[in-house]
């Protein structure tokens, strides 16, 4: 078999892959989880581009086996529907059987950005589901920057207690998601715009900071809306374009911090070379 034509079937299986992971985002209306995956897939192709072209598919026993194991099993559970934080560990199971199909255990170490990238589209958020529940720390958080505007709230577990009347902190609305994706974002300007000493260690603490306290605004906001019965408010900062705001806001935060990264670590290495 030529190198065209392993490259040819390669590229048919990605082209295959994503097409499927995207329908099933589609059908389950994760357009958020779908933007991201462009945005990472983006990522990749911009280090493919990066890469010498001249790479050569090896197609060798038992790693092609077992790459062709890992997509097809990935692909069957996706295809389900079965659970849309499983959907989301399919990007990295199913480019590490592309990995393993076209490029053996050596191609789990030259491809190992492009890998990491995908892990951190999914894996982390399926994986704090299950793990983490920052509620009751978002509720107590709430609580204070309401103490600091003048309201008497206070919090017990998830609850919080405002004006007669109480609001639950759930696992969605904890911020967990948004810690999530600031953290996915920190991986990805690591590996395209590598930063180091100290900032590269601090970056994605940083993120999961900002998504936290983001988050934290928009919980605030919520409460206030709902003890004083503004519906239209509410659901326009709970699920509308307002969520949507507060996360584009964390995103600018983290990226113009991140760029200040960058020039304080061009302007170091300049020194140092001087």
């Amino acid at each position: 078999m030529s190198r065209r034509d392993k490259t040819t079937i390669l590229a048919c299986l990605l082209v295959f892959s994503t097409l499927i992971y995207g329908r099933t985002l589609w059908m389950l209306g994760e357009q958020s989880q779908l933007i991201m995956s462009i945005i990472f897939g983006l990522a990749i192709w911009e280090l493919w581009t990066r890469r010498n072209k001249q790479i050569n598919p090896s197609f060798k026993l038992p790693y092609s086996f077992f790459g062709g194991v890992i997509i097809a099993s990935s692909t069957l559970i996706n295809l389900q529907n079965t659970h849309e934080y499983l959907i989301k560990t399919f990007p990295f199971f199913a480019g590490v059987g592309l990995v393993l199909l076209g490029f053996s255990s050596s191609g789990m170490l030259y491809f190992w950005r492009e890998l990491t990238i995908l892990f951190f589209l999914g894996i982390p958020s399926v994986v704090s589901w299950w793990l983490v529940n920052p509620s009751s720390i978002t509720a107590w958080f709430t609580t204070r920057i309401l103490y600091i505007f003048g309201f008497d709230a206070i919090s017990q577990g998830t609850v919080i207690y405002l004006f007669d009347k109480e609001v639950g902190v759930a696992q969605g609305c904890s911020g967990l998601n948004a810690m999530n994706y600031l953290l996915s974002i920190s991986i990805v300007f690591l590996i395209l715009f590598p930063i180091h000493g100290v900032k590269r260690h601090l970056a994605p603490y940083l993120a999961i900071l900002i998504g936290f306290l983001g988050n934290a605004g928009r919980t605030t906001l919520l409460t206030y809306f709902y003890v004083n019965d503004m519906e239209d408010s509410f659901h326009y900062w709970h699920g509308g374009e307002g969520a949507l705001l507060f996360g584009s806001i964390s995103v600018i935060l983290f990226s113009l911090t991140y760029w200040q990264f960058i020039r304080q670590d061009k302007k170091n290495r300049a020194t140092v070379i001087m």
